[in-house]
């Protein structure tokens, strides 16, 4: 029951904020146009029809509405207002109608379910209103618009009051705080003199309580201080499509500027560049206005990458570039240096990111997401995060949850802080880490349309930054003022440790969800990486232009598509029309560069053939298409090219119904298609474990009781669906490999698989492509091996991690899907078994059982989830000894971005064998070959891949004039000495390394 004080003082308030509005006017005379689609922005369309109120529409539709000021009379002491309504309150700030003002053709502002009052200028002739209808279903909506003269006396007094009252509401009982509090709120209700509304005896009274309500102040000394920053947290796409985000960000930029001229002392945050390039894209006017406010300090650009991308699917290459234009762009456009990495809503972090971080000039990692897991809490906010290589980064959890008398241990937090009492206590009540420091940081804002902060808000703050019984101290701040202060703090404290990955427990269904998009995703990197190689040769032996401009364009497509709600399947249907269509574009803009690269250097190459190209940093037996007949090759030199002559097309595999053999393997099937022995004739081993079978194409129900597309719920394994049925077998051969195809009918869904064996190669090869059509369905292959190990390896970016294999502990019992990149590797010592992918990421380990998730089928937000056709291919491969000296490393590169031939004529002058750039020792993979980014050298980015510790040499195919090793940013920072065309170095484990180096002859 709420108590009766407390049902007083809200009346109290509520008569206070109808008597704030001393008169109002309807706007009667309304034009309306209607709008096909997104209009351009600032066309605003010249002839409109009478409105009566009401728009008939459909969600993501669009109108303009038009009218005059109606200008009341304003007294001293008194403000005039617009307010603007849809009059649809009842749905969530995304999904309600947002509208975007312009005065007199200039963009103003924006209006929300938050945002539907705001002071109005003298001056103004003509209010033009975009509106949107929002994402929701509807049919109807009735808009109004009225003038409005509010009175700044009682606004104040009202500010003040309901503030002090919502102090009371989370206040517990028994204290002292409480009691104080009340009896100000009462003394205060009763000096009010209500029943002379405007009159002299009334102001006289307002008076009188806003003194008694100064009673309320506090000694601000020894409170500690939620720095507050203005924010509103925009996703790239979710609920809507790209095209609705760039009218987003104009409606919330614009509010954002609107406010901070109105409170001085208000700042605002956002990051996330490309929301910048929208506004520099739509609206120079209000472009100049934000650099304005940057230059002000008013106004913050922070956050380092180009989106706020997913940080368990992205590469370590790209979420390098994700740093490099994201900082690029704030420092070209704001000269500012971006030192904080803003990620609030992103679904896991990869233990690699310390050190791409900190070697890309990131001081500070924040996030809030890991408070949504569902089984274990983070035993601190603020700790050093240390990465697989022993980097470490200052890291910091937001805090911001609403303080709640009957329950305190609510532990979701938000990054959309609504800036109220209640969140500034609950942000410090939430930090587990009160021994570090007295000063918390706290975003307030509505976000994804929601139009960010709001007058009261500021108003809120700005009156507990003075002090106030029962609430911690407020402070206007930026988010890089707050970690200075922090980082003072923590100068002679003993900060906490977190040593690994900071993995989510939740939403494990976004490593598959949308396969199609993360499978474009991992293509469109291969090729992006491959084409800035093969055209870093082609400039230097062939002397053909590096085409930056166009690989720029294309990468930041792919860089905006791993935003995080976007890579990992949660959006609408409509986001990946999109997507199919701009990765359709990306293929095409690279296989023609790549091409026109590749047939460059074969035109110029002095011996006939076949020539084989090689954009990965290993040699060995690898496979490749030629003539549409899969071939044998050996020894084509890593990141080079060599001539082959005679290359081998056939096999000494035997293959029936039931049998496939080849020298290295053995395998036998069941009537399923199931295999039922995997014999490694090498090492003399069975690795199907007695009883099981390995590839068992399983279909499981998938029915989370929240949040759809992003989940998969542990208890999804309790409920296999039986159904798949064998339809037929077929041997089949294509060069240098034979295998079996296995067709399988599941429901309504067709299952193709092709099992291969190599002549020349120890991989299984299981080349699959469906046809389906079911839903809420987890689909997997499932190996049950005869491994026995407590843990597995999997690749993450630029190096790999250990995970328990059982469930120990809750930590250890949460990870039961996981993700991982190219390979997974489970072993005992001397002997074990990997799994190699070309686009799939979630995988378990389990008391020597491998999966592999395929796909997952939701319906929420998009009921079209993974519907349709599939193609991909993983691969077991067996080995003796560890897996890094059996190339397994080697075999997912090769996977992933296969060798290239290409017919030579062989009248050039080009040796027939040539490594552009190459390492002599395995552990160490050159990633990147690329142009830099000023343009006047090279750039190698290579990796430690095994967990060691080396030296090792770089051999390369052109002479060497300077070279230098630099950040992930390019930027250099020592010289290295070298030979004329070699130079060591030494690696530590799993660490990334980056050399900018001068060419000594001209293209070379």
């Amino acid at each position: 029951m709420i108590p009766h004080d407390e049902r007083r003082f809200e009346n109290i308030k509520n008569k206070l904020a109808e008597l704030e509005i001393v008169c109002s006017k309807n706007v009667d005379n309304i034009g309306f146009s209607s709008c096909s689609g997104y209009a351009e922005h600032g066309e605003i369309p010249m002839e409109y029809q009478p409105f009566d109120g009401l728009w008939r529409c459909q969600k993501d539709e669009h109108c303009w509405l038009l009218f005059k000021p109606v200008y009341l009379d304003v007294k001293k002491g008194q403000k005039l207002f617009l307010e603007v309504d849809t009059n649809k309150n009842d749905g969530w700030d995304a999904n309600n109608p947002q509208m975007l003002l312009f005065y007199d053709g200039k963009t103003t502002r924006g209006a929300d379910i938050n945002h539907k009052r705001f002071a109005f200028p003298i001056g103004v002739n003509t209010v033009s209103v975009y509106v949107y209808s929002g994402v929701d279903p509807i049919n109807l909506l009735f808009i109004t618009a009225k003038f409005l003269v509010r009175d700044e006396r009682v606004h104040a007094l009202q500010s003040k009051f309901d503030t002090l009252y919502e102090i009371l509401t989370f206040t517990g009982a028994e204290t002292k705080n409480r009691a104080d509090i009340s009896e100000i709120l009462r003394r205060a209700s009763n000096a009010i003199d209500f029943a002379t509304p405007y009159s002299k005896e009334f102001y006289d009274s307002i008076e009188v309580a806003e003194k008694i309500l100064e009673e309320a102040r506090d000694d601000t000394k020894n409170k500690p201080t939620v720095w507050s920053v203005g924010h509103t947290h925009i996703d790239i796409a979710w609920l809507w499509t790209k095209a609705q985000t760039r009218e987003k960000v104009l409606r919330s930029f614009s509010t954002a500027l609107a406010l901070s001229d109105e409170y001085p002392e208000y700042r605002f945050m956002s990051s996330q560049p490309i929301l910048y390039e929208y506004i520099k894209e739509q609206d120079s006017l209000l472009y100049n206005r934000i650099k304005e406010k940057v230059r002000e300090g008013k106004w913050e650009t922070e956050g380092a990458m180009w989106v706020e991308a997913d940080c368990n699917l992205t590469s370590g290459e790209s979420l390098v570039r994700q740093i490099m234009a994201g900082k690029k762009f704030f420092k070209d456009e704001f000269s500012k240096d971006s030192k904080i990495l803003w990620l609030p809503d992103v679904f896991g972090y990869s233990a690699s990111m310390p050190q791409i971080l900190k070697k890309s000039g990131v001081k500070v990692f924040v996030t809030s997401k890991i408070s949504w897991n569902e089984t274990d809490r983070m035993p601190h906010e603020i700790f050093k995060w240390q990465g697989i290589d022993g980097t470490e980064i200052q890291t910091y959890f937001m805090t911001t949850q609403r303080k709640v008398k009957d329950n305190p241990s609510f532990e979701f937090i938000t990054y959309n802080g609504e800036g109220n009492p209640a969140e500034v206590e609950g942000t410090y009540f939430r930090l587990s880490d009160k021994n570090l420091t007295n000063d918390v940081l706290m975003p307030y804002g509505h976000g994804d349309g929601g139009g960010g902060t709001t007058p009261k808000m500021i108003e809120c703050i700005d009156y507990l930054s003075k002090g106030v019984k029962g609430c911690c101290k407020t402070k206007f701040a930026t988010s890089a003022e707050f970690f200075d202060k922090l980082k003072e703090n923590l100068a002679d404290k003993r900060e906490p440790r977190w040593i690994g990955e900071l993995y989510l427990e939740f939403h494990r269904g976004t490593y598959t969800s949308i396969a199609k998009n993360k499978r474009n995703n991992r293509k469109a990197e291969f090729a992006m990486w491959r084409t800035e190689w093969i055209s870093s040769i082609a400039k230097s032996k062939c002397g053909k232009t590096y085409p930056k401009a166009e690989l720029d364009k294309n990468l930041k497509t792919i860089l905006t598509n791993q935003f995080h709600d976007i890579l990992p399947g949660s959006s609408i249907k409509e986001v990946y029309d999109k997507t199919d269509e701009e990765y359709k574009e990306v293929f095409d803009a690279l296989s023609a560069l790549e091409n026109s690269a590749i047939d460059s250097i074969t035109n110029e190459i002095s011996e006939k053939g076949i020539v084989v190209f090689n954009p990965n940093s290993y040699e060995g037996e690898s496979t490749v298409v030629v003539d549409g007949v899969t071939a044998g090759v050996n020894g084509i030199p890593a990141k080079g090219y060599a001539v082959v002559r005679n290359i081998q097309t056939t096999n000494n595999i035997s293959a029936c119904e039931n049998e496939l053999e080849n020298k290295f393997f053995r395998l036998k099937f069941d009537t399923d298609g199931n295999i039922v022995s995997l014999f490694d004739k090498r090492a003399e081993r069975e690795c199907v474990k007695e009883g099981g079978v390995c590839n068992k194409i399983i279909a499981y129900e998938n029915l989370p009781y929240e949040f759809d597309n992003w989940e998969l719920k542990r208890y999804y394994a309790e409920k296999p669906i039986t159904g798949m049925k064998l339809i037929g077998v077929t041997v089949v051969n294509d060069g240098v490999r034979r295998g079996l195809k296995i067709e399988r009918a599941f429901l309504s869904s067709r299952i193709e698989q092709i099992v291969w064996l190599y002549e020349n190669m120890p991989r299984i090869d299981f080349d699959t492509e469906i046809d389906w059509h079911e839903h809420h369905i987890v689909l997997r292959s499932e190996s049950d091996t005869s491994i026995q190990s407590d843990f597995a390896t999997y690749e993450i970016q630029y190096g790999a991690v250990k995970r328990a294999s059982n469930d120990n502990t809750s930590w250890d019992a949460a990870k039961f899907e996981t993700c991982a990149h190219k390979y997974i590797d489970v072993s005992e010592y001397g002997y074990g078994i990997s799994l190699l992918n070309d686009c799939k990421y979630g995988h378990s380990v389990r008391n020597g059982k491998i999966g592999l998730t395929l796909l997952t089928c939701g319906t929420y937000p998009n009921p079209e989830a993974d519907q349709g056709k599939h193609k991909f291919t993983y691969s077991l491969m067996p080995h003796s000894g560890d897996y890094r000296t059996a190339d397994v490393i080697g075999q997912a590169y090769l996977l992933n971005n296969p060798l290239i031939a290409k017919k030579t004529d062989g009248k050039g002058t080009l040796p027939a064998t040539y490594s552009f750039i190459n390492c002599d020792n395995r552990a160490i993979v050159i990633e990147t070959v690329k142009e830099s980014e000023d343009g006047k050298g090279l750039v190698i980015r290579a990796y430690e891949s095994f967990g060691s510790r080396v030296t090792c040499a770089f051999v390369a195919g052109f002479a060497i004039g300077n070279i230098y090793e630099t950040d992930l940013l390019e930027n250099k920072q020592t010289r290295i000495e070298h030979g004329t065309n070699d130079f060591s170095c030494e690696f530590k484990p799993y660490e990334i390394k980056t050399y900018y180096i001068e060419t000594a002859n001209g293209n070379e």
